[in-house]
Parts: structure tokens; C-alpha cells; sequence
């Protein structure tokens, strides 16, 4: 399971701190998310993660960490909270067009978020490293990891080694724990 790291967590309560850059790249997708689950358009969810990004930014200097209690869970309650506020005033049939939106109250997510997060996560941490890697070498990972194909089957289908693919696989996931370090705490 990937639980966010509590030296993370006390890094961000420096005003400034340059982690904040790397927290708004790889948790932005996840508030998002939320957000759509809430029945939101493209352009409401841009608004909310925005909304709730400003109460992050606001509230950590102050935060505290309980080793009891999720981190992800508070920022699921921020979102559903700041949500809430965005729909004061409205007219009360529009809201009410949200239609199978998820219950609002349910501010815990469950463990089907928890796999959703870490699918959004690692997924938003491949995307910042993908550059890094040659195309054959990202493609030999993407088909063995991601779509879980037989090494020898990729290596065959894309002209290369085995031990190119698994080479690529080995260095494709160290980045990625690399890029993730500090974020989560990996199992």
C-alpha cells in the first residue's frame, strides 16, 4: 500500500518548501479525480483542486500528523468539504442534476480509492520520468510491467535481449521509487 510519508508531510509545512512543486504534480490527479466522482465537469474540478491546493497550502504549516489516521484522508474530507462550499447558493436543482454523483458524505475513502490512489499516483510518477528513458527501453517496460506481458514475448516482438527488458524494468522502477521517495512510503 502507498501511505504518504511523514517527512513529507513536515517538509511541506515550510513555507516555500520546494517539495510543494513536486506534491502539486503527483497529488493534483488525484484531487482531480475526486472531484470528477463528485460530478464535476472539467472546468469545476480544475476550480476545486485549485481550492483545495490553497487550503493544503494554508492549513500544513499547522498540521499534524497521526500515524492513526491517513493523510489522504484528510485531503479526501478537504475536497468533499471545499466541494460542499462550492455548492452554497446554487440552484438547488442544478445540484440536484449531479445525479449519480458519489454521496458527498462518504468523507473516507475506501479501498477502492486507496487502489485508485496508488493507480493515479504511480501513474502521475510514470509520466514524470518517462523522458528519461529511450523509447525501446520504455516501450520494454510499459509492455512487461504495465500490460503484463512475458518478458520473452516483448523481447521477441520488440528486437531486443532478455535481459534488455528486464534491464529496463529494473531501471525504469528504481527511478520510479526515486521520483516517489519522500511521497509514500512503498511496501
Amino acid at each position: 500500500m502507498l501511505d504518504t510519508s511523514a517527512t513529507l508531510l513536515e517538509r511541506l509545512k515550510e513555507p516555500g518548501s520546494p517539495e510543494w512543486s513536486r506534491f502539486v504534480a503527483l497529488y493534483t490527479p488525484l484531487i482531480y479525480h475526486r472531484a470528477k466522482r463528485l460530478g464535476l465537469g472539467p472546468d469545476d474540478a480544475a476550480d476545486l483542486v485549485q481550492e483545495v491546493l490553497a487550503v493544503a497550502v494554508r492549513r500544513m504549516p499547522t498540521f499534524e500528523y497521526r500515524p492513526t489516521q491517513s493523510f489522504r484522508g484528510w485531503l479526501h474530507t478537504v475536497t468533499c468539504n471545499q466541494w460542499r462550499r462550492s455548492l452554497r447558493g446554487r440552484d438547488p436543482v442544478a445540484v440536484g442534476s449531479l445525479g449519480d454523483s458519489e454521496d458527498p458524505r462518504a468523507d473516507t475513502p475506501d479501498a477502492g480509492e486507496d487502489r485508485e490512489h496508488a493507480r493515479i499516483l504511480v501513474g502521475r510518477g510514470l509520466d514524470l520520468i518517462r523522458g528519461e528513458f529511450s523509447v525501446a527501453a520504455w516501450q520494454a517496460f510499459e509492455a512487461h510491467v504495465l500490460h503484463a506481458r512475458p518478458a520473452g514475448e516483448v523481447a521477441a516482438d520488440l528486437g531486443l535481449q532478455l535481459g534488455t527488458v528486464y534491464a529496463a524494468k529494473s531501471r525504469v522502477l528504481a527511478r520510479l521509487r526515486v521520483a516517489l521517495e519522500g511521497f509514500v512510503e512503498l511496501d
